[in-house]
C-alpha cells in the first residue's frame, strides 16, 4: 500500500477472488484492515 498506493492494491485485491483456491484465500488475507493502512499512511511521505 505505501509504495504502489491505495487505489492500486485495492484493484489488485478486487481481482483475486476471481483466481483460483488461493488466490481467493489471499484476497481476504490482503484487505485493508485499519492497522495496515494506518501503517502506509505513516510510510507514504518519506518513499520515494
Amino acid at each position: 500500500m505505501a509504495t504502489m498506493g491505495f487505489d492500486s492494491d485495492d484493484q489488485r485485491v478486487a481481482n483475486l477472488p476471481r483466481g483460483t483456491q488461493i488466490e481467493k484465500s489471499g484476497a481476504v488475507l490482503m484487505q485493508a484492515d485499519p492497522l495496515s493502512t494506518f501503517v502506509a499512511e505513516k510510510l507514504m511521505p518519506p518513499l520515494p
